[in-house]
């Protein structure tokens, strides 16, 4: 399912709990800045995760887009909505002055956005929490399924184009297929 225009969905799934069941989506774009919000040599792939349980809230698409037209996507790993709350997972490269400013910034566009619904929770992904709520977050981060989607930012190679994807090869509904291309 096409969710924006920015974001290519690498996937998505669920993660079964004894509690619960909580959804994913893994998206990918390209990244011209470091974790450190720096910028990099060459574009990167970013792939970060979207965790939800219940129903999915939209705006959480539109807060990454703004986020990334903003140009503060770079230290983000995981973004999960849950009642009234978005915690985001970030990369422990950002210094203490960019991560005042990243979090300013980002608490803006999340009451802009959201009217003042949410609450936004941000932790690094090298700390162990004391708080039992943000601990859920990071217990899911770690989690293999998420861990084998290659979160963070990448290098680019020609091993990461779609060309080289397995793709089905299916024409789409209502075209002609064209012979010889």
């Amino acid at each position: 399912m096409i969710y924006s225009r920015f974001l290519h969905t690498e996937s998505q799934g669920s993660i079964a709990s004894a509690q619960d069941e909580t959804q994913y989506l893994i998206f990918s774009t390209p990244q011209s800045h470091t974790p450190s919000l720096g910028f990099r040599k060459s574009v990167g792939l970013q792939r970060f995760a979207v965790l939800w349980n219940g129903e999915f809230d939209s705006k959480v698409i539109t807060i990454i887009e703004e986020v990334l037209i903003a140009r503060m996507l770079s230290p983000i790993k995981v973004l999960q909505i849950d009642n009234g709350r978005l915690d985001i997972v970030i990369d422990q490269d950002l210094n203490e002055e960019k991560l005042r400013a990243f979090v300013f910034a980002l608490e803006a566009l999340v009451r802009k956005i959201s009217e003042k619904k949410w609450i936004l929770v941000v932790c690094s992904d090298n700390l162990k929490p004391t708080d039992p709520e943000k601990a859920s977050v990071l217990e899911i981060y770690n989690n293999p399924i998420i861990r084998s989607a290659e979160i963070g930012i990448l290098d680019y190679s020609p091993e990461l184009s779609l060309m080289n994807a397995k793709l089905p090869l299916e024409p789409i509904p209502g075209s002609k297929t064209c012979s010889g291309l």
